[in-house]
């Protein structure tokens, strides 16, 4: 499933009372026509008016100011009826009104990655001129025969950096992690490709309870986590990380969320994974495990 990031927020940003917005992953395509009962299951509902909650970000932006003068003259401008039309002429009373058009971009751009992520999208950022293929007109030959000065072409604007995000892989986005999961089956525990197998054992991961993580890339899932939280600890015990996206922080931002999660629940990490190599354990020292005796034995 794809869809261009920019469809998402336009969508999300014209939703008004009692609108709604669903993507059909079978066409990939945006929709605003309630889907017919027979086919409701394969669409996924966009986020609606309520979801994008102007309210409330006009509340965050209110909060992040530091004139608090205008702090306190916004906080009025939203009380009661007519707060939207107050809170933008008080915005532009104090010569902000550009900075909360940004901040509302921003909030909006957030909630579509968000979604995207949730439900194992993966989301292009293309510009928005990209479908406009034309060529202007060829108008040389009006120009003088002795008129040589180069046209500049205007600098390509380059497509907005978003960072790397910790997703909480779900039963309506696990479908998105089975490459990745399946991959590390195959590289790490040794076992033959297999995505139905990889599906059943992610199945069973959230069913027991266990936490699962992965790292995506514009909605691409290129690393991931599996911790269980047991009575005494959070214990890791699959990490893993596409080859191609290794030495990039991935790994770290998986293990700060392990890190996270120890702290929260007030209880240490342990680390306990099927196969480990010496490249892989000098990154957990680094990260700062230490190595523990420990003595274990099986009988077969």
């Amino acid at each position: 499933m794809e869809v261009r990031l920019n469809d998402v927020i336009d969508a999300i940003e014209q939703m008004q009372d009692n609108e709604e917005a669903w993507y059909d992953p079978r066409r990939q395509q945006i929709v605003f026509d309630h889907p017919d009962d027979a086919e409701m299951e394969r669409f996924i509902r966009l986020p609606d008016k309520y979801d994008r909650n102007d309210y409330h970000n006009m509340k965050l932006f209110i909060a992040g100011l530091d004139d608090e003068g205008e702090k306190d003259w916004l906080y009025n401008a939203i009380t009661g009826q007519g707060a939207f039309r107050r809170f933008r002429a008080a915005c532009d009373k104090f010569h902000i009104l550009n900075d909360w058009y940004d901040f509302e971009d921003a909030c909006h751009r957030d909630l579509a990655i968000d979604w995207c992520e949730a439900h194992g999208i993966v989301y292009r950022l293309d510009r928005d001129n990209d479908d406009e293929d034309e060529e202007d007109d060829d108008v040389s030959d009006f120009l003088q025969e002795d008129y040589s000065e180069p046209v500049q072409e205007p600098e390509e604007e380059p497509a907005p950096f978003v960072p790397f995000h910790i997703v909480a892989l779900q039963e309506k986005n696990l479908e998105n992690a089975l490459v990745l999961y399946d991959d590390y089956r195959h590289e790490v525990l040794h076992l033959p490709s297999d995505l139905q197998a990889a599906e059943e054992d992610l199945y069973h991961v959230l069913s027991a309870g266990e936490h699962a993580y992965a790292v995506s890339d514009h909605g691409r899932l290129i690393g991931l986590a599996i911790v269980e939280n047991t009575a005494d600890a959070l214990v890791l015990h699959d990490l893993y990380v596409i080859k191609d996206m290794r030495r990039n922080g991935v790994g770290h931002l998986l293990v700060s969320q392990v890190k996270q999660l120890a702290k929260e629940a007030d209880k240490p990490c342990l680390l306990y994974v099927p196969a480990i190599s010496s490249a892989s354990a000098s990154f957990f020292l680094h990260e700062g495990w230490q190595l523990t005796k420990r003595v274990e034995m099986y009988l077969e």
